[in-house]
């Protein structure tokens, strides 16, 4: 197995053109933790793809292939921001699964800026632990942000051009509009992963 240090930024905009890539891709493994509720992510794959069949030409609007390699495909509902990392089961040495191995991590970002820990210091220690999970487990790392159709304003789609505070502290400094540090989202990203 070759092992792909340099982890990865997808640029999809959907979570189903997400699950589809890492579906046609050559992994003979694939660990997908979704930051978000089962709901959620359904809800979001759903509206992506309804989305796409009324704007898209019917051949080239995303759908969901089923899988017939019989490969290994794990998918795993983390909607809080402790447990994103945590429970990823250990896929190194799996013989039933010789090859490019994957952990693919959905809407990351999106999760921090939900919680309290939204900060510079608090996403680059999560991303952190992603990067040294990956590398301990020898797998390929790829994150994506993705567009929830659902929404009316436009958040997630400038995710990684937004203003974060470095330290959690500043958030609220922020928002009160007070000057203070802050870096954008893919600055902070950029030190573990190339953007594709």
């Amino acid at each position: 197995m070759v092992f792909n240090p340099n982890a990865t930024v997808q640029p999809f905009d959907t979570a189903a053109d997400f699950v589809e890539y890492l579906l046609n891709g050559d992994a003979s493994a694939i660990t997908l933790v979704v930051c978000s509720t089962r709901e959620a992510f359904l809800q979001q794959l759903c509206a992506s793809v309804a989305r796409a069949s009324l704007h898209e030409d019917p051949d080239t609007s995303p759908q969901l292939s089923q899988d017939r390699t019989g490969n290994d495909r794990n998918i795993l509902l983390n909607p809080q921001l402790y447990n994103t990392i945590r429970p990823i089961p250990p896929l190194e040495g799996d013989s039933r699964y010789p090859g490019r191995q994957v952990l693919a991590i959905l809407d990351l970002i999106a999760l921090h800026y939900q919680a309290r820990e939204f900060s510079a210091q608090g996403i680059a220690k999560t991303l952190a632990l992603a990067v040294e999970v990956s590398a301990r487990e020898r797998v390929h790392l790829t994150i994506c942000e993705c567009n929830d159709v659902n929404r009316q304003d436009d958040t997630r789609n400038s995710m990684w051009d937004r203003d974060i505070p470095l330290l959690s502290d500043q958030r609220r400094v922020i928002e009160e509009g007070s000057q203070s540090r802050t870096l954008k989202a893919k600055q902070i990203v950029k030190r573990w992963f190339n953007f594709v």
